[in-house]
């Protein structure tokens, strides 16, 4: 406060009781440290696809990928995806942005940085990020599984392919009930397979 000459003579103080605000602040900085410790120490890749790049990639992104967080925010996204999934992804990926309803988890393939194609079973959700919407999506790496079902299908074509042009009559029996025959038993029986099946033994 000044007299009239503008001489100081005295001073106001406004004091405002801000604790709770500072509790509030500490919360959130204590709630995101925790969420982001989950993150980061995920067993899954987690992304956020702002527009068309990526915004965030958590260390199992670029574990899974072989490419660095800064590599991976400088590119778009699609060029991750295997050219057979693309248009799928970019199907999928303009939908949710629109709010339209969409598969919630499906499989697909990724090219990683040396090259080699994976899969992954995503998942994702339309959230806000830096006030903008954006696709939160959760991955898990799947390849080994995938591997593993292949060669399963082609292991299971292998012997059907033997059993069906076997030159023995091969037949399965259960609980009393015929449930396969193969082509040499229809031909060494004289019966249709639908004749012979579920027929009792």
């Amino acid at each position: 406060i000044r007299d009239v000459s503008g001489k100081p003579v005295g001073v106001i103080c406004i004091n405002r009781d801000i604790t709770e605000r500072k509790r509030m602040e500490d919360a959130l900085r204590k709630s995101e440290a925790e969420y982001r410790l989950l993150v980061e120490n995920a067993n899954e890749a987690i992304v956020v696809i702002c527009e068309d790049t990526l915004c965030y990639a958590n260390p199992k992104t670029t574990e899974h990928t072989g490419y660095s967080k800064e590599e991976l925010m400088s590119i778009p996204f699609i060029n991750l995806i295997h050219p057979d999934d693309k248009e799928t992804v970019l199907k999928n990926h303009a939908r949710r942005l629109e709010g339209e309803p969409f598969p919630e988890g499906y499989s697909v393939r990724f090219i990683a940085k040396d090259g080699t194609t994976k899969w992954a079973e995503t998942n994702a959700e339309l959230v806000s990020w830096g006030d903008k919407p954006a696709v939160l999506v959760f991955a898990t790496d799947v390849t080994e599984r995938k591997k593993a079902e292949e060669s399963l299908r082609k292991s299971e074509a292998e012997y059907r392919l033997l059993v069906e042009t076997a030159n023995e009559a091969v037949a399965v029996v259960c609980d009393g009930v015929i449930c396969f025959v193969n082509r040499k038993a229809t031909e060494m029986a004289g019966y249709s397979k639908d004749e012979l099946t579920l027929k009792p033994f």
